[in-house]
């Protein structure tokens, strides 16, 4: 296996390692906090209790015959061989349930992929993100940075890692679990285990762990993860969405991972032709995400600038000249193959427009952070990441966490880690360790440190000199718009108003508009404000965006005083899925729960709102929407002290400023 990450280049984050320390003790006892499960320990000995008091199904396997009771026999018998190398004191994980309804993808009845994906939405409270979350191994990249700057536990890790992963191989045969269902889950995990199993590799330095034997396994699983994406790319046509990104990031890594051969070569460059086509098709010119969601634009992000780092990185190898001496009847058994020219010769070797929407993409991340950090909640939120290398959050008491999220299970612990999935600015970080732009503003922070190092030791301390312009204030007045708020004869108005003090709300006051992802926002010293326009406008698909048109977030003095509703769950229940993206959960008006636009299914809408800008100033703006048989125009002025808001409606209708539920992240439901 090669290795891209120097463990001597790599920076602690001193701050941050006691919560790493807090989760990585619960990681060792198999305690998984995932999606709103609160603290589990997930193997087939400790949930009897945890799914009895649920009510669910009861599973109570015995040591040592547990594999024989869910793989079939002659999948069981072809690994065995890989079980024997596992420690006798390991207590294998369950990668098969679904930990919060006790729902499992039994092994002998889920046995292929479609037969997984035919499951989902069709039983009540099952949901299989949650087996996907467990098996994307995010928590092994987090024990690897633990071992590395906490040497007693780097034996500790370095066996949990090889007994975890032989423990993998073992019950999950290739393309008969669940784990082995989604093609994006997959690309997911072997960055995961590839980052990880690089860092560790260096600090096994006698190979007592990761032996020959160990190293053979390995390579070949990871040879699986590379055949199974490329067998399952999740490609369709000019509609490619995350799913297809996160594929030729998976891709990308396993090909430069495995030593160079035909096949891992063309896979490498494959992937790189595609991922650049991909950034074309999947992020507009100004940077932001086509798909119309905040959250999903920071994990494309991520996508993005993790797999850019590793190309630049092997390009700085000698595998530079597998970009050049490719044949192209090795291209020709790779579908959709753009067949690409790489300019080896510039030090760009991404084309500049390449480059400025990743610039773009950190603009966009920047302007979307509140003055928390947070990012704001517009369309879908899964919660999902790439890698997670320091914990996002605080530890506090579990009797303080079942009072904020009210659907935490009752379980005896004293202290709980609380993930804040809407931290997104180190993705910003990521992106200023590889590219200097006219506009860079966190260069001298480092407050990421083991991220920015991570970046660095990929691309070789490779930096890209680009300028872009930043997106600023333009003025916006329509005037084809005017003829048809004639007889908008409704109105209500509410007016926010705030304490005089050392500066108005208005000090320092800009806009940026994000014509293009379909949001306006303005920001000042001591307030924040979004307004969503039309997030389906350019989106390419609608399956993430809300019915959320001319809705707002609103924070002054750090405080929220409006928030979107973000997301809760998907498919696990339905109604619930559909309660989160309508009109009644969003800071817009309601006109006798008259839907925006209608749900299809629960990643389809079909569009009926149409929404537009009227007039954008620096301290004011008016929209347009119309959707059925209703108009509607909303006007946000914004003074010194107070943010007046008026609406104009055709009908009689209530605006929605008093919402009761909040999701800060996927499966957490808050009390507002």
């Amino acid at each position: 296996m090669n290795s891209y990450i120097d463990i001597k280049e790599l920076k602690n984050n001193p701050p941050m390692h006691k919560k790493l320390k807090f989760i990585c003790n619960n990681y060792f006892k198999h305690k998984f906090d995932l999606l709103g499960s609160g603290p589990v320990i997930v193997d087939y000995y400790s949930q009897g209790n945890y799914y009895k008091r649920k009510g669910k199904h009861i599973i109570n396997y015995q040591h040592p015959y547990w594999l024989l009771s869910y793989i079939k026999p002659i999948d069981f018998f072809k690994n065995i061989k890989y079980a024997k190398n596992i420690s006798r004191t390991y207590k294998p994980i369950d990668w098969h349930i679904d930990y919060k309804s006790g729902f499992r993808f039994d092994a002998r009845k889920y046995d292929s992929p479609k037969k997984c994906l035919d499951i989902i939405g069709k039983m009540v409270n099952v949901d299989i993100k949650v087996v996907w979350e467990l098996g994307r191994f995010y928590h092994m990249p987090q024990m690897a940075i633990f071992a590395l700057f906490e040497p007693k536990a780097k034996r500790k890790v370095l066996r949990e890692y090889k007994n975890q992963v032989l423990d993998f191989v073992v019950t999950n045969p290739y393309e008969k679990t669940v784990q082995w269902s989604c093609a994006m889950d997959v690309g997911i995990r072997c960055v995961n285990l590839l980052v990880a199993y690089d860092i560790l590799k260096q600090l096994d330095n006698d190979k007592k762990v990761f032996d020959d034997n160990f190293e053979i396994v390995f390579s070949d699983f990871m040879m699986k993860h590379g055949e199974f994406i490329l067998r399952h790319l999740e490609y369709n046509g000019n509609k490619s969405s995350n799913h297809y990104l996160s594929n030729l990031v998976g891709l990308i890594y396993v090909s430069s991972y495995l030593p160079s051969s035909e096949r891992t070569d063309s896979w490498l460059v494959f992937g790189v032709q595609e991922l650049i086509e991909q950034v074309k098709e999947q992020f507009h010119v100004e940077g932001s995400n086509v798909e119309g969601s905040t959250s999903y634009h920071c994990l494309c992000s991520d996508f993005v600038i993790y797999a850019t780092a590793l190309v630049m990185g092997v390009i700085k190898t000698n595998r530079k000249k597998v970009f050049s001496n490719y044949s192209s009847d090795m291209m020709e058994r790779l579908k959709n193959s753009r067949y690409q020219k790489f300019d080896l010769k510039s030090d760009l070797f991404f084309p500049e427009w390449y480059w400025m929407r990743i610039i773009g993409m950190r603009h966009f991340i920047q302007s979307i952070s509140k003055h928390d950090g947070e990012i704001i909640q517009v369309g879908d939120n899964d919660s999902g990441r790439l890698i997670k290398f320091m914990p996002e959050g605080n530890i506090i008491s579990y009797k303080e966490a079942r009072i904020i999220y009210m659907n935490l299970p009752k379980l005896n612990e004293a202290l709980w880690f609380d993930e804040n999935d809407n931290l997104r600015i180190g993705t910003m970080y990521k992106i200023d360790s590889m590219v200097e732009n006219n506009d860079q503003m966190l260069k001298a922070d480092d407050k990421y440190p083991v991220e920015r190092s991570v970046i660095q030791a990929l691309c070789k301390n490779t930096v890209v000199n680009i300028e872009m312009p930043v997106k600023r204030y333009v003025e916006i007045i329509d005037d084809d718009i005017m003829g048809k708020i004639k007889d908008l004869h409704y109105h209500k108005n509410k007016t926010y108003e705030f304490n005089i003090m050392s500066q108005d709300i208005n000090s320092n006051l800009h806009v940026e508009n994000w014509d293009m992802f379909g949001i306006c926002i303005f920001r000042s010293d001591r307030m924040f404000l979004e307004i969503t326009v039309d997030t389906a406008k350019n989106a390419k698909l609608y399956g993430h965006t809300h019915n959320d048109r001319l809705s707002i977030e609103l924070m002054v003095d750090g405080k929220n005083i409006l928030l979107d509703p973000g997301t809760y769950v998907y498919t696990s229940s339905i109604q619930r899925r559909n309660d989160f993206r309508s009109v009644k959960q969003h800071n817009t008006i309601n006109v006798n729960n008259k839907e925006q636009n209608k749900f299809i299914n629960s990643f389809s809408l079909q569009r009926m709102a149409k929404a537009n800008i009227i007039n954008l100033d620096k301290n004011y703006i008016s929209l347009y929407e119309e959707y059925q048989d209703v108009r509607h125009i909303r006007k946000i002025l914004i003074t010194a002290n107070a943010i007046i808001i008026d609406d104009y409606c055709n009908q009689e209708f209530n605006v929605n400023f008093d919402l009761k539920e909040y999701s800060r992240g996927y499966g957490k439901l808050s009390r507002l």
